[in-house]
C-alpha cells in the first residue's frame, strides 16, 4: 500500500508537488493474481478494462493488470496505489438529492461481520454530513479499506479511504471506548473528502487546517450520536492523559505549537497537539 502524503509524490514522477496543483491521472497496477483487489484513484478504464475486471496478460496467466482513471483533477498527494486480498462488504446510501453512492468496506479476510456496525456508522454520518454541512459526497463509490499498520487513524485518498483496523472494526469483543473511537474516524475521514481533498490547503503548514476542521465536525457528530455532556467531558480530560495527551506531550519538549516553523518529514506536521488545539480553535471562531 502506497499513500503519498505532501512532497511523496515526487518520488514517483517529477511534478510541481504544491497542493493546490491538481492534476487528472490513468494508473495501471499488475499484479500477481492471487490478490483479490487493486485500488488506485478514479474508476476502472472501460477502454482497457471492459467488463470492469482485470484481464489476464497473454502468456502471462499469474499476472493481471488494472487500468483506473480519475477525469477530475485533484492533489497529487492524494494519490493512493495498493493491493491486496480483502473480503468485501457492500452497501448503497441514498443521498437527500435522490442520487445513490455504493459503499465499500474492505476488510481482512474472514471478518466480514465485523464490519456490519462500521458501514451502518458510515451510511448514517454520510446522511448527516449532509444535513449539517450541506456536502454530498461527488463520487459513485466511496471506499473503506481497513490496513492493519498506520502511523495515524486514517487517511483519505479522494473517494479512498484507509482506516487502521482496530478502527475500522468492531466486533462482540469491541470496549466502548473502541466503539467511540470507531464513530469519530469513520466521520472524520468521510469529512475529508470536503475538507482535505476537494478543499485541498495551500502549502504543507496549512495542513493542520483540514484536521482541525474535520477534528470539530467529528466531535459534533460523537455529540449527536451519544450523550454530548459524556462526549464533552472526554474532549476535556483527554488533552491530559499522563502520556498520550497534547499537554503531555508539550511538556515533553517534543511539540506544542500548531502551527509548525519546518519539518523534516510530513509526519511532523500533525500531531495530537495539532488535532486538540486546531479542533479548539475552530470552535472558537465557529461560535465568534
Amino acid at each position: 500500500m502506497s499513500q503519498c502524503q505532501q512532497w511523496g509524490f515526487q518520488r514517483i514522477m517529477p511534478v510541481i508537488d504544491d497542493c493546490r496543483a491538481k492534476c487528472t491521472m490513468t494508473t495501471t497496477l499488475e499484479v500477481d493474481a492471487r490478490y483479490t483487489h487493486m485500488i488506485t484513484n478514479g474508476i476502472i478504464s472501460p477502454r482497457h478494462n471492459p467488463d470492469g475486471l482485470p484481464m489476464p496478460i497473454p502468456g502471462l496467466p499469474h499476472r493481471k493488470p488494472m487500468t483506473n482513471h480519475n477525469p477530475v483533477p485533484m492533489a497529487p498527494y492524494l494519490f493512493i496505489a495498493c493491493a491486496d486480498s480483502w473480503d468485501e462488504l457492500l452497501d448503497v446510501v441514498t443521498c437527500p438529492s435522490g442520487r445513490t453512492v455504493r459503499l465499500e468496506y474492505l476488510v481482512p479476510l474472514g471478518r466480514k461481520d465485523d464490519a456490519r456496525i462500521p458501514m451502518n456508522i458510515l451510511k448514517d454520518a454520510v446522511l448527516w454530513i449532509y444535513h449539517h454541512q450541506g456536502h454530498e459526497h461527488a463520487g459513485e463509490t466511496y471506499r473503506t479499506t481497513s490496513m492493519t499498520k498506520s502511523n495515524d487513524g486514517g487517511m483519505r485518498n479522494v473517494g479512498n479511504t484507509t482506516i487502521v483496523t482496530h478502527a475500522a472494526l468492531v466486533s462482540e469483543h469491541s470496549l466502548d471506548s473502541h466503539l467511540l473511537c470507531a464513530n469519530a474516524v469513520i466521520v472524520h475521514e468521510f469529512e475529508h473528502n470536503q475538507c482535505g481533498s476537494e478543499t485541498t490547503m495551500e502549502t504543507p503548514f496549512d495542513m493542520w487546517l483540514n484536521d482541525a476542521y474535520t477534528v470539530d465536525v467529528a466531535r459534533r457528530y460523537l455529540a449527536h450520536r451519544f450523550d454530548p455532556t459524556f462526549v464533552r467531558l472526554q474532549q476535556v480530560d483527554s488533552p491530559r492523559h499522563p502520556l498520550l495527551g497534547p499537554l503531555a506531550i508539550k511538556d515533553g519538549g517534543h511539540a506544542g505549537a500548531t502551527l509548525r516553523q519546518g519539518f523534516n518529514d510530513p509526519e511532523e506536521l500533525l500531531d495530537a497537539v495539532n488535532y486538540v488545539k486546531g479542533a479548539k480553535l475552530c470552535t472558537c471562531f465557529g461560535s465568534c
